[in-house]
């Protein structure tokens, strides 16, 4: 039966079919007639728009690559209006709870200045939110990687001077690592941590010399640590040598012993260099350096080439 419009007084209702009342019309319609096929009457996909976890589903604007993460995704008004609200009443005492912690509001409140310190905390709390989003959309984020927090490396550099006592005493006992430098290995530290035998790739942020961060992506196929650092002047030759010289002795320690479990695995230091094309600061402070920092892992997590955040 065709569809067909009566107003409520003429309707006359048939076993086999079905009615729909929109204000004072009512719609007669045919269940038993099958859906419209062909040209015209195919259902419509979802927009790639809609399928990035990155947009604004209610703006209007073309998505190339739902694979490809945006960096310039805009922020929600809302919420900028929120954040703008906060920092005119927040006191500096005021506690902030994070995911992993709660910190004091002056640590949010400092960045706001020139020569603001971006703290360690802060610092761990991006990167669990950038582990956490590439557990979320896999399709979008570097599966082969670790992504490391920035207690990996003092406990680096509490190992290499364990293990350097070590290599000093007479007996041939085997060295043995911490249980908290092992639990980076098997994945179980940070959280949402990955097992070094999935990775190829680990990312980490370094804090040298006490008052710059940088950050590190390590190639254990390759065997070398690359260095991003958004201020390269900032620390001198000698001072970065033996800064990096724990991570390029104990990593292939760590490689040997827990992760290929082969004998024949050489433990010859890891190399490392300086990576010549990276934004740099012109302040002329280790200011927003952590932000460079942390800025530099998602870049390369994400597998893209743009200025840091």
């Amino acid at each position: 039966m065709s569809a067909d419009f009566l107003t409520p007084d003429k309707l006359e209702v048939d076993a086999n079919t079905s009615t729909k009342a929109v204000g004072d019309i009512v719609q007669i319609e045919d269940t038993g007639s099958e859906l419209p096929k062909g040209r015209g009457h195919r259902t419509k996909r979802k927009a790639r728009l809609l399928c990035s976890p990155f947009t604004d589903p209610t703006k209007r604007r073309k998505l190339s690559d739902i694979d490809v993460y945006d960096p310039y995704r805009e922020v929600d008004p809302s919420k900028v209006d929120d954040l703008n609200k906060w920092m005119e009443v927040a006191s500096t005492s005021d506690l902030v709870p994070l995911h992993r912690c709660d910190v004091e509001a002056k640590c949010l409140l400092d960045l706001l200045n020139k020569d603001g310190w971006l703290t360690g905390e802060i610092v761990n709390e991006a990167l669990y939110h950038i582990r956490d989003r590439a557990l979320k959309f896999p399709n979008l984020f570097q599966q082969d990687c670790s992504i490391l927090d920035c207690y990996f490396c003092q406990f680096v550099q509490s190992a290499h001077g364990e293990w350097q006592t070590h290599a000093q005493l007479p007996r041939k006992e085997e060295f043995k690592f911490s249980k908290s430098l092992l639990k980076y290995v098997v994945g179980s530290t940070p959280e949402l941590g990955k097992s070094w035998k999935e990775c190829r790739y680990l990312y980490a942020p370094c804090c040298a010399i006490g008052s710059h961060w940088f950050a590190v992506k390590i190639d254990l196929e390759d065997r070398t640590i690359f260095i991003f650092d958004s201020l390269k002047s900032h620390v001198h030759k000698a001072e970065l040598e033996a800064f990096m010289k724990p991570l390029q002795v104990v990593i292939p320690l760590l490689m040997k012993v827990h992760v290929k479990c082969d004998d024949s695995y050489s433990t010859e230091q890891f190399r490392f260099i300086k990576m010549k094309e990276v934004p740099q600061q012109h302040n002329g402070l280790g200011s927003n350096c952590g932000q460079q920092e942390h800025g530099a892992i998602l870049r390369e997590e994400t597998g893209i080439v743009l200025a840091f955040l």
